[in-house]
């Protein structure tokens, strides 16, 4: 009772988090950029109403079917695998909504800043990377790699098994976010007509990236805590608040770049 206690908490964080106060948290920010503008604030204010009642809909209505599916693997009707999708596919459906904002326009892919290419570093020159994203999430991301994969050697020695597939799982999905970061950045020193849009690109989706890394490891991280204790009851619950971090880490990027334009 107390695992499905806990499961109930958590599900209710995850709609209240990310279709009510999420939403709201990213449309004052376009609210706030276009407050001088009137012509786009009348515009964009049916768009804004229609995101949030979208978002207001998919929690009513997903709460309940959330709850279902407790209640269903509670009685052994559901499995382990059904639940943990269940959780999955509802995430998706609520991140993706988001996507109501970009198709109107209201929350652009890229900014346009009062900046030219050349002021993007000191004497017109590159900017470093390390110059624009954050460096000490990169060093967390970094050591929390380390640490899984240290920890996999040490269990996985200890019990005689293989640990081979982990690390290269772990390890792929890494390469995967750096790849992203060091190909936008590539990008943006090769194109210098557009370099202002490129650098905007990557400060805003940079830490998305490197946050990802985070999450993910240390989801996989507890995910091997709780087999060593058997603890595969939580799992659920350790889904939905991985989940949940993953995406207000995005929102939270999304909500600081549009506040960035307000003060440019």
């Amino acid at each position: 009772m107390i695992i499905i206690a806990l499961l109930a908490i958590a599900l209710a964080s995850q709609v209240l988090f990310l279709s009510i106060l999420c939403p709201g948290i990213i449309v004052d920010a376009v609210q706030n950029e276009t407050s001088t503008q009137s012509k786009e604030a009348g515009t964009h204010q049916g768009v804004h109403r229609r995101y949030l009642l979208i978002n207001y809909v998919v929690a009513v209505l997903g709460l309940p079917v959330l709850l279902l599916c407790v209640a269903l693997h509670a009685k052994g009707t559901l499995s382990m695998t059904g639940l943990l999708l269940s959780i999955g596919i509802f995430f998706l459906v609520q991140v993706s909504t988001i996507a109501i904002l970009f198709y109107h326009g209201v929350l652009p892919v890229q900014q346009t800043p009062n900046e030219s290419p050349d002021t993007l570093a000191p004497s017109g020159g590159k900017p470093a990377l390390f110059s624009i994203l954050p460096i000490a999430p990169v060093l967390i991301a970094a050591g929390l790699y380390l640490a899984y994969v240290t920890t996999l050697l040490v269990l996985w020695g200890n019990s005689g098994g293989n640990p081979l597939p982990q690390i290269v799982s772990i390890t792929v999905t890494n390469l995967l976010f750096v790849g992203v970061i060091l190909w936008s950045y590539r990008w943006m020193l090769k194109d210098s007509d557009e370099r202002v849009k490129r650098y905007n690109e990557l400060v805003r989706m940079g830490p998305i990236m490197i946050f990802g890394s985070i999450f993910v490891t240390l989801y996989l991280f507890a995910k091997e805590i709780l087999f060593v204790f058997d603890l595969h009851e939580f799992r659920p619950v350790m889904m939905s608040v991985a989940l949940q971090m993953i995406a207000m880490a995005v929102f939270y990027v999304l909500g600081g770049a549009m506040g960035n334009r307000t003060k440019a």
